[in-house]
């Protein structure tokens, strides 16, 4: 069996690559403090992971249109709290002016944003759910973090 790449392949291989990094490089290069902020407290919650055990991600959703999807939404609801946004109306609009920050939630480029019903429905989810105060929780009685901001010593 030859394992050998042709130069072709490897060429196209590399220039493909270079053109990945940049628009990666490009995607993430200055980003604010508020986005700084919203990265740390998605490392720090790690909501993804609560969603996908809440929702049964891991068994399967079994048959029906699939819902949007929830973890983007969870990370949405996140940044909104970290943002201080008042409204669902706010939200929207700030991801539809900031790609840096619709790319960070999980939503695609390439497709439009949920509508504001999809949001409210799912941050009425959230909410009802206590999805932020459990993940809270869980992380300040669970797995530390190493900063020490996050858990101040008992009086």
């Amino acid at each position: 069996m030859n394992t050998t790449l042709s130069p072709v392949t490897v060429q196209r291989f590399s220039a493909l690559q270079g053109e990945l990094i940049g628009l990666v490089e490009q995607d993430y290069t200055g980003l604010t403090p508020k986005l700084e902020q919203i990265i740390r407290a998605f490392e720090f919650t790690q909501i993804e992971l609560a969603v996908y055990r809440d929702r049964g991600y891991a068994q399967g959703r079994g048959v029906g249109c699939p819902e949007e999807d929830r973890c983007a939404l969870a990370c949405a609801f996140l940044a909104k709290a970290v943002l201080d946004l008042k409204t669902t109306r706010a939200l929207i609009d700030r991801l539809q002016a900031d790609s840096k920050l619709r790319r960070l939630c999980g939503f695609d480029l390439r497709h439009a944003l949920p509508s504001e019903s999809t949001f409210s429905r799912a941050f009425a989810e959230f909410s009802a759910s206590e999805l932020l105060q459990r993940v809270h929780a869980r992380r300040n009685f669970g797995v530390r973090s190493c900063n020490p901001a996050f858990h101040p010593t008992p009086p």
